[in-house]
């Protein structure tokens, strides 16, 4: 019976059985043999015979021509340059021969594989209309079929094997070869897209519908159907109609956005089956969901956007890259409608009911519907004179006031008749929802043409609001709350906050929405930090106290330099840039006008476990401090010398103090400067008063709050580049390696996963507390950056999480993160560890020299934050580190770091340890040598040098002398009144200036943005007029302020990025998602001035208050010129203001310098501090550009950027990542090395890559 059963079904799949062991059969095939006749040839002639040859089969050959020219600008070049000279490459076909042949083969019969054919196989599966087999409307899933059935249907997407459940994604060539009809899965028509603007397909009243080319039509059908979908499957939005136990009716959607599935059922959002609560935004994957009114807006990067009621309205939106790749009852985007009745078997209906039922999906949730029928209009099919009566009474509405004023731009007789039908073919109770559905979307028509009308009364279509609210047919988008007290522009701008024009409700003029109420705004809360103060409320930021409505005391700070790791300096005034120290000294802080401090640091090879390149890069090995006549050095072992004398802790002199202040920090303190030294790593932190505002130089820059001349050099000018800024600190003569510094996790790939994890500590909820507090990405990278470089014995990740927890304690945030596998800290003598130890009063040594906390507070009025083992309270440390009652203190002088009669080699010198002080023999230690060129030997003096004749931290001098060299050596010197210039003696008015590495002499000139610089005298001497600002926000988006600040911001809204204070002017631009990983994209930008509106929106033409304008275009009024500069779109008034596009993702403002200090926004404040550029709408200043980027969105409703560090698309993506960089890599080479000098390429390339992974 089952021999029979076999053979049957061979039978049915038309395959003759194979007799043998295994399951095999035999069918015939057809297969093509080719031979050649003749092969390709090839010629060379003129170009002016190509002609004739075309007659005889010739043809031109555009590959070898483009390979040998270089491409198709090559070749027009070459063209142009011969003339009737040219001579063009030809070729000729082969000739073939073909022939069909039939051919039988032996394969496994269906449902058996394995060598032998012995092998049961599932061949059939379940068949799903996602990419990724999850349930969702489309193929009828329950039913089992071959993959080729399953991907052969339009629906088809992947196909689940029902036997090993494996999950097959369907490619395009499983696909019928179908010519004919539009509806392939490849979307590409073979036409040519006309670039056009957006369309919109809508749905109302439950049965009327609005085709994306502007078709009516009614259409009952009751089960679900497809309402639109791109033709490749990428995206999809269902709808159905669902009812409640009441019997109250409403529309469901289902959409499918790319991996992203989105349902709406009974009011109730979820985004891959996760609920999101109805008023809350959400951004995540790509997809964006926000609330306006009574409608939810869903938005992709694949260019589509839904808004719906949450009822029976319904509008999706698609840009206009998908032109002729639609398909459903929304029709074929075209702009022709008179094929947008197309069935899905590609053929147009005459009727809406079988173009509906057509596009019918089944779907296991709905047990029972029904097909529409063609039935004519409702009001003739029930033959009540009486009911058409009452509806046309109802209807005509629509021709009297106020709805006249729109009669000009919108045809009001389509939606007269709509609403006749649905008042015809309704129950009674729902007539009047349906009737006020069709005018609220007749009037919402008419706001997108700018004719707002107000037409809701008590009687027609009524709606009540809560809490002192007022309801509004077109509800603001931006309407002014307490997180966002100022509007966002001119009145012209606020005009366009309701182009939406949804209904909903709001607060009347005058008051601010906060939570739901409407509030004065003296009544209004303040925020900072997503906290909430009441009016009265103050907080301490630093040395500042805010009160009120956040007003300030306006008082400057101190500035804070951090050393790390392989030099990674952040500047006083926040500028953040790498340098590859090699093993060279340099000046980080130089006093050059009281000469009270210097501070310098030597780099060298780390200790241990730094591999390769890497260890070129360096550590911290010592730091020297100079305060008037004294100068102590610490190194990374805890050595300390003072004036060249090795000396044990405290050390104490009237001009610094230097202790230790935990097992982990060495304090120094000195005029208006304290310093920190980490013993366990590569850190050090120098804070400094603003008494040294405008007085210093040095790696650690200026302390004038702006970053633009934190690369000031000796010499007066500002170097762009970092190698010639550091060279000229160099203490020493020292060549820092050139080129793109290594990146190391790029170098060491295996070792990147490993950074990742132990740096992913910062994103966890250990550190939750502080992530408002303090910016944590760039410390990430540079932990990643650190640990990627390092031995896996050394926890090189320590060192930067100690820093980072360091800072979020000074901000007041504690956060323990060590344990005992984690970075452990083994203390002894009774100590405990604190992340926010006191720099005071923890030894027996503090009270001998009577020092008290109050000497070491910050300006926060609490003490320096110093991390490390320190003894419990009421407890101090003895001389042997023990931690003791203060009554138990030994009283002892000096502290012995060495047993007496240690003997310490100094030189040629010796020197032992005597009653606690080192006593050294006093050798005249000499070395004769012979000196090249014009150099001649000298004891005890020093080799001047054109750079030496300014010693840094010394004014500048006008002669030659021997003496002002710090400390005198036997060796090779110029003569007498010369100095050394490369190999040569050179009297010192022969000496240079320098800029970006190369060298000017007297009266050479250089130019600093709109200033100009003169070399005299060995130094540059700078005009100082106050410049243009620019701002930059480019690709992802990031963005570069006024003053320079740089950072990325991954918001999905509308932010303003430039307002002047007063209102006369805004821009403000619009991010969409783009990809899927979470990054944003401009789309648009808006220039508001007075009461004129400039859009430019992403493929479509510029307008101008709505109207298309044509480009060059000027408006003597306001002063507007708009014109096209290569591919920029640029604007400009005489208001000061410039605006360039480049109609994708770059965005320059351009504003003049009159305008200083007088705007806000994403751009910052240009006042020419850096460090207050993250100041929001409120005018507090924020710490992260999350916090500060939510403040400056234009509508409420948008979700707020949250934990944008997670959203980093290389980690998302790591597959990308070499790729990204491959790519990004050509910044750092050789094509662009000449700009290198000019602007430091770093930043750039780290954006790149960024962008590039997303």
């Amino acid at each position: 019976m089952e021999r029979i059963m076999e053979l049957g079904l061979l039978i049915l799949l038309g395959l003759p059985p194979v007799v043998g062991t295994g399951h095999w059969c035999e069918h015939t095939v057809e297969e093509r043999v080719e031979w050649v006749l003749s092969p390709r040839l090839q010629l060379e002639v003129s170009c002016s015979e190509v002609y004739q040859y075309n007659t005889q089969g010739w043809r031109l050959d555009v590959d070898r021509l483009r390979t040998k020219h270089g491409g198709d600008e090559g070749i027009a070049l070459y063209y142009k340059q011969q003339g009737q000279k040219a001579s063009c490459f030809l070729y000729k076909p082969p000739e073939m021969q073909s022939e069909v042949v039939n051919k039988t083969v032996r394969t496994c019969c269906e449902g058996w594989g394995g060598p032998h054919c012995s092998q049961g196989v599932g061949v059939r599966g379940q068949c799903y209309s996602t990419w990724n087999c999850e349930e969702f409307p489309g193929v009828h899933n329950s039913s089992l079929m071959p993959m080729e059935q399953c991907c052969s249907t339009l629906w088809g997407l992947s196909w689940r094997n029902a036997s090993d459940q494996t999950c097959l994604t369907c490619t395009y060539t499983l696909l019928p070869d179908s010519q004919s009809s539009p509806l392939v899965r490849s979307g590409l028509l073979g036409t040519a897209r006309v670039s056009q603007g957006s369309a919109t397909c809508m749905s109302w009243g439950g049965v009327h519908y609005r085709t994306f080319d502007r078709k009516h039509f009614h259409f009952q059908g009751s089960c679900m159907y497809l309402l639109a979908s791109s033709t490749d499957g990428t995206w999809a939005v269902y709808i159905s109609t669902v009812c409640d136990q009441r019997g109250d009716c409403s529309k469901a959607l289902r959409m499918m956005l790319g991996l992203d599935l989105v349902s709406i059922h009974h009011r109730n959002l979820t985004l891959n089956a996760l609920p999101v609560p109805n008023g809350e935004p959400l951004f995540q994957n790509g997809v964006s969901v926000h609330w306006l009114g009574d409608f939810v807006f869903v938005e992709s990067g694949v260019g589509v956007r839904m808004k719906f009621d949450m009822v029976n309205t319904i509008y999706v939106t698609v840009t206009s890259e998908h032109l002729g790749t639609t398909r459903g009852l929304c029709g074929l985007f075209n702009n022709n409608p008179d094929d947008d009745f197309t069935t899905m078997a590609g053929a147009v209906s005459p009727y809406a009911a079988s173009f509906g039922n057509s596009w019918k999906v089944p779907d296991q949730h709905i047990e029972e519907c029904s097909d529409a029928a063609e039935l004519g209009h409702s009001c003739d099919a029930t033959g009540e004179p009486t009911l058409r009566r009452q509806a046309e009474s109802v209807c005509n509405q629509l021709l009297e006031n106020p709805f006249t004023h729109c009669h000009r731009e919108v045809d009001p007789v389509i939606y007269i008749d709509t609403c006749q039908y649905l008042y015809c073919s309704l129950p009674p109770k729902e007539r009047q929802d349906a009737v006020c559905d069709t005018l609220a979307s007749y009037t919402r028509e008419c706001a997108q043409r700018h004719i707002i009308l107000m037409w809701r009364t008590a009687t027609l279509c009524g709606r009540v609001c809560p809490r002192g609210q007022v309801f509004s047919d077109c509800v603001s988008s931006c309407p002014p709350s307490c997180t966002s007290p100022q509007p966002p522009g001119p009145a012209a701008a606020m005009g366009q906050c309701r182009e939406e024009c949804v209904g909903g409700c709001e607060c009347p003029l005058g008051l601010y929405l906060h939570q739901g109420l409407c509030l004065k705004r003296e009544d209004c809360p303040c925020f900072h930090r997503r906290r909430s103060y009441q009016p009265g409320n103050s907080i301490q930021m630093r040395c500042n106290t805010w009160a009120g409505q956040w007003e300030c005391t306006g008082e400057k700070c101190s500035g804070q330099c951090t050393l790390m790791g392989a030099l990674q300096v952040t500047t006083l005034d926040k500028k953040r840039y790498g340098l590859p120290g090699g093993n060279c000294p340099f000046i980080v802080v130089e006093d050059f006008v009281d000469r009270k401090l210097t501070v310098g640091v030597r780099c060298g090879e780390c200790t241990a476990g730094h591999w390769g390149g890497v260890a070129e890069m360096g550590c911290l090995k010592e730091m020297s401090v100079t305060a008037q006549h004294t100068t102590v050095t610490i190194t990374d072992t805890g050595t300390v010398t003072l004036n060249g004398q090795r000396e044990t802790l405290p050390v104490v002199t009237g001009d610094l103090v230097l202790r230790k202040v935990s097992s982990s920090f060495i304090f120094i303190q000195t005029f208006g400067a304290q310093l920190l030294w980490y013993l366990d790593g590569s850190y050090a932190l120098i804070s400094l008063q603003p008494g040294f505002a405008n007085k210093v130089r040095g790696l650690c820059g200026t302390l004038t709050w702006s970053q633009h001349d934190d690369f000031t050099t000796p010499e007066g000018d500002v170097e762009n580049n970092v190698l010639s800024f550091a060279e000229k600190f160099s203490i020493e003569p020292c060549t820092l390696p050139g080129g793109a510094p290594p990146d190391p996790c790029s170098t060491y790939t295996q070792r990147r996963t490993y950074a990742e994890t132990v740096c992913a500590i910062m994103h966890s909820p250990v550190f939750q507390v502080c992530h408002d507090v303090v910016d944590r990405e760039p410390y990430f990278r540079l932990c990643l950056s650190e640990v990627c470089g390092c031995d896996p014995q050394r926890a090189c990740h320590c060192t930067v999480l100690t820093a980072y927890a360091r800072h979020c304690a000074q901000e007041g945030v504690t956060v323990h993160w060590r344990n005992q596998t984690f970075c452990p800290v083994q203390c002894t003598g009774g100590q405990v560890y604190q992340e926010c130890g006191l720099a005071c009063g923890g030894s027996c040594s503090d009270l001998r020299h009577g020092w008290n906390c109050n000497d070491f507070t910050s300006e926060t009025g609490q003490g320096m934050c110093v991390p490390g083992c320190q003894c419990p309270s009421g407890l101090v440390q003895d001389q042997q580190g023990q931690c003791v009652p203060t009554s138990l203190c030994p009283c002892m002088e000096g502290d012995k770091a060495y047993p007496a009669g240690a003997v310490v080699q100094n030189s040629c010198n010796t020197c032992v340890c005597e009653q606690g002080v080192f006593n050294c023999s006093q050798e005249h230690c000499e070395e004769v040598q012979q000196c090249p060129h014009s150099l001649v030997y000298s004891p005890r003096s020093c080799l001047l040098t054109c750079s030496s004749l300014d010693p840094l931290g010394h004014q500048h001098v006008s002669r030659v002398s021997q003496s002002s060299c710090r400390e005198p050596l036997s060796g090779c010197v110029c003569p007498q009144g010369t100095v050394l210039l490369d190999d040569r003696c050179v009297l010192p008015d022969e000496c240079p200036c320098h800029h970006n590495g190369q060298l000017y002499y007297t009266n050479d000139t250089i130019t600093k943005d709109c200033n100009t610089c003169v070399c005299k005298e060995r130094h540059w001497h700078c005009t100082q007029t106050i410049c243009a600002g620019v701002c930059v926000a480019t690709g992802d988006p990031h963005y570069v302020t006024f003053d320079g600040r740089c950072y990325s911001f991954l918001g999905d809204c509308q932010y303003v990025l430039a307002r002047e204070n007063s209102g006369l002017f805004s821009v403000t631009a619009e991010n969409v998602p783009c990809g899927s990983t979470g990054v944003t994209c401009t789309k648009s930008v808006t220039l508001s001035l007075g009461n004129t509106v400039i859009h430019l929106l992403r493929g479509k033409a510029v307008t101008v208050n709505g109207m298309p304008v044509i480009l060059p275009k000027s408006y003597s009024g306001s002063g507007l010129t708009l014109e096209r500069v290569g591919i920029f779109v640029a604007l400009s008034s005489r208001l000061g203001i410039t605006l360039l596009w480049d109609g994708g993702m770059r965005v320059y403002v351009r504003l003049a310098p009159h305008l200083r200090g007088q705007v806000g926004g994403l751009c910052g404040n240009f006042d020419g501090d850096t460090e207050n550029d993250f100041t929001t709408r409120q005018g507090i200043v924020e710490s992260t550009p999350d916090l500060f980027g939510n403040s400056w969105k234009v509508s409420p409703s948008c979700p707020d950027v949250e934990n944008q560090d997670l959203r980093d698309p290389c980690a998302l993506n790591p597959h990308r990542m070499t790729w990204a960089r491959k790519r990004c890599a050509v910044l750092t080479q050789e094509l662009f090395s000449r700009c290198h000098t000019e602007v430091s390429f770093q930043q750039y390339y780290d954006w790149c890559v960024f962008d590039a992974c997303g």
